[in-house]
């Protein structure tokens, strides 16, 4: 296990040796609460599993853990891969902290990138230590403490990593290409590796990537691909060849966009799925946009060997631009035949509304990565529709059946991304002239091999062939692979500053008193840090002063601060002005966040102890903040009282089990879940508790819902509150597998009105009752099996 000075160091193959340098670490990234690969005692936290076997047997997420396993190959690997299947699970309250060795060329190496290397020992460090009692040679070891010995210096370097809610994973080439390729979905990436499609990634890349499925991974496709259930379209048959039959239509408007477009036309030939997208200014252009897409489809038929004369048809919705006016003396003087759909029917037009939503949620995504305005969409929705025409469709693209080959899409590059043009001697000004200008990359050239730039002083598109790129893949995995707000808001917008009406004042005046009138957010002149800001009044009248200031060494304006920010029950300036946890040295004190930094900060926040009231700056790690202001940042809000349908003041309607535990009423609202669990689990016997992994083979977990509401009397008093529901969603079963019927009992006020009709004309008593959990008196036919909802 150890050697003397003049003998070589073993291979880091024990699980018995420890990392002396932990505490290091723990005192930066900590607390850290479970030890990982622990053998007899070299633990130095406390163990919650002793050997590798156990070890992945059991659940991380949720939880503190520190791992210093042997560096074996397969060891390692699972090491790195369950940490990010459980924080995935609970990213907000997992975090890790490994121990590793520096081998880039281990095939789990790329794996690395989903954490943060926060400490690097270079080859030749002593940091780790063995048991006197398995060495050999003792009279030449050095000790490290009464029965431990050091390892001597090492012959590999040493990594250290660490995971939690804010760190940032960075891409890999699967990642990469997802992007590049307009967010398109792992399915078709992967169709196109199998034809061979050039995409500028190896297969080697592909495979070892950890991202299985890129929508889940990327959250840019989370938000903007969000898809209702697909309608089920009219059945048709396809066109024979290209140009017989063309989908169109006008969606719109828009926000107007910086060339003054408001909508946009599509064109799909049936056959092959080519589209053509062009822009119109008033809608009234459609016609001069049906001319040149007429044009295209020929000079397509002429490359394909077709007839350039040909009978087509033209399918649109019931628009009176489309079907009526110049376009349809148009369609009639050249032959062209004019087919629409059933009015409010889009079934009849499943094609084009498909292909809308699939250009519209690329354009989106895009938009977001790429950090242009919405007023750029028709840059955005052109590279999609160019990226669209080259992707693999069921097993085949719209570009391979024209040009009979596959499109080469190495040369993409992340939409909008910093593009460097040559720019040729003979157009410069003079010698001294730069040689290259700062564009934004936008797309390809459809008539030549040369890139689309956008100049941003000009605001417009210009063409240019020898470029050379910048992605700047740390803001963009920022971007598309962080869940924490704090981290992505600032990517994605400014905050939002108060307007001060009053001169800011820092320092304070002297004689300032303990009210505060109103809080605020205040952003200074050359300063990457935004303050927390609080109205006060001195002898000369009101002014705005830092709450870092206002509350230094001042216990005494604490309680005004807190009336203040009782008056709303949503904290408009979160994180700021969040009583907070920190870990200091010492011990876990209370604190309030009093500034928070904008770009990328190793002491994003600024806090002012609650203990003694000094201000200090910590890493994010450090910041612990409770769940209840986590959560009010989207919990519902009743209605302003005194309106039509509003709940009593202090009463709120959760939308979600998280958003009950931050309401005021939380108490109430607990107590009723309760009830209602007890009612599913004991006294009906509707449900019988089992573990996860008891569930046998073969049967779908489903998923629970909960469902809150706020009973009111005749006067709109609080009557009760009740968790409606814990039912079973159904959306994971497959008929006459899971289930044969589908039934919703309910109460109609037709079947009201013939039960008061039947017992007035028969003299009868009417009497009404409520069943508890009434849907469990039924019996099933099939066993299910779900899952609780979350935290219940």
């Amino acid at each position: 296990m150890a050697c003397g000075a003049h003998e070589d160091p073993p291979p880091r193959d024990k699980s018995d040796w420890r990392f002396e340098d932990a505490n290091t670490h723990f005192e930066t990234h900590g607390p850290f609460n479970l030890e990982l690969f622990a053998d007899k005692d070299n633990h130095i936290l406390p163990v919650y599993c002793t050997t590798p076997d156990s070890c992945f047997d059991k659940d991380w997420a949720g939880k503190a853990c520190y791992g210093n396993p042997p560096f074996e190959h397969d060891l390692i690997l699972q090491c790195l891969q369950k940490p990010i299947r459980d924080h995935a699970r609970q990213p907000s309250t997992t975090k890790f902290l490994l121990i590793l060795p520096k081998w880039v060329t281990a095939t789990w190496w790329d794996l690395t990138k989903q954490f943060t290397v926060i400490h690097a020992y270079p080859e030749g460090s002593r940091i780790f230590s063995a048991p006197l009692q398995s060495c050999y040679n003792t009279d030449d070891l050095e000790h490290c403490g009464d029965d431990r010995v050091w390892i001597c210096d090492t012959k590999w370097p040493v990594v250290v990593l660490y995971k939690d809610g804010h760190t940032v994973a960075q891409l890999d080439r699967k990642m990469l290409q997802h992007v590049r390729l307009g967010h398109i979905s792992d399915k078709s990436m992967y169709r196109m590796m199998e034809e061979g499609v050039p995409l500028g990634i190896t297969e080697a890349e592909y495979n070892n990537s950890q991202v299985t499925h890129c929508p889940d991974t990327c959250i840019s496709c989370r938000l903007t691909k969000a898809t209702r259930p697909p309608a089920k379209a009219t059945y048709r048959d396809c066109a024979a060849e290209m140009g017989t039959l063309i989908w169109s239509d006008t969606p719109g408007p828009f926000r107007t966009s910086a060339g003054g477009y408001r909508w946009y036309v599509l064109f799909i030939d049936d056959c092959t799925s080519w589209t053509w997208i062009h822009f119109l200014k008033r809608k009234s252009d459609y016609l001069s946009a049906l001319q040149l897409c007429i044009v295209e489809v020929r000079k397509f038929r002429s490359k394909m060997g077709l007839a350039a004369e040909h009978h087509m048809t033209l399918h649109t919705d019931g628009d009176s631009t489309m079907i009526s006016g110049q376009t349809a003396a148009y369609c009639q003087q050249h032959g062209i035949e004019q087919q629409h759909g059933s009015p409010y029917l889009h079934q009849n037009q499943s094609r084009v509304e498909r292909a809308h939503r699939h250009i519209q949620a690329m354009t989106r995504a895009l938009l977001m990565t790429s950090g242009f305005g919405v007023e750029m969409w028709p840059l955005s929705a052109r590279h999609s529709v160019y990226i669209d025409n080259k992707m693999l469709k069921d097993w085949t693209s719209a570009f391979y059946q024209v040009e009979q080959k596959h499109a080469d899409l190495s040369n993409l590059r992340v939409f909008g991304c910093l593009a460097y043009a040559f720019t040729d001697p003979d157009v410069r000004d003079h010698k001294l002239s730069d040689r290259a200008r700062q564009l934004r990359y936008v797309g390809h050239s459809e008539v030549s091999s040369a890139y689309l730039l956008y100049d941003g002083d000009s605001g417009k598109v210009v063409k240019s062939g020898m470029v050379q790129f910048c992605e700047r893949l740390d803001q963009l995995g920022k971007v598309i692979t962080t869940w924490d707000p704090s981290v992505i808001l600032p990517l994605k917008t400014d905050f939002t500053i108060t307007v001060l009406d009053a001169p800011y004042k820092d320092p304070p005046p002297a004689a300032v008193g303990t009210s505060v009138v109103e809080l605020g957010t205040y952003l200074p002149e050359d300063s990457d840090e935004v303050l927390a800001v609080v109205k006060v009044q001195h002898e000369t009248g009101l002014c705005w002063v830092s709450l870092r200031t206002y509350l230094e060494k001042r216990s005494d304006r604490l309680p005004a601060l807190r009336t203040q920010l009782a008056l709303t029950t949503l904290n408009a300036h979160y994180a700021l002005f969040t009583e907070v946890t920190v870990h200091t040295d010492k011990k876990p004190e209370s604190a309030m966040v009093c500034a928070r930094a904008v770009g990328t900060h190793a002491y994003p926040y600024c806090v002012v102890l609650l203990t003694n009231f000094t201000y200090m700056d910590v890493a994010a790690g450090k910041v612990h903040f409770p769940l209840e202001h986590t959560c009010l940042s989207s919990c519902a809000q009743p209605a302003p009282e005194g309106s039509n349908g509003a709940l009593p003041r202090g009463v709120t309607e959760p939308k979600s089990y998280k958003q009950a535990l931050a309401a005021p009423d939380s108490a109430e609202w607990l107590e009723s879940i309760q009830a209602e669990l007890e009612a599913l689990v004991r006294i009906k016997g509707g449900l019988l508790m089992m573990k996860e992994e008891d569930v046998p083979y073969g049967y779908k977990l489903l998923d629970m819902s909960l469902v809150l509401r706020v009973k009111l009397d005749k006067y709109r008093e609080l009557q009760k509150r009740k968790a409606r529901r814990i039912c079973a969603k159904g959306n994971k079963q497959e008929y006459g597998v899971d289930y044969l019927d589908t039934f919703a009992p309910c109460t109609q006020l037709s079947s009201m009105r013939m039960v008061i009709i039947v017992a007035l004309n028969l003299g009868l008593t009417v009497y009404h009752m409520d069943v508890d959990t009434a849907f469990l008196n039924p019996d099933l036919d099939e066993d299910l099996y779900v899952r609780l909802p979350h935290a219940v």
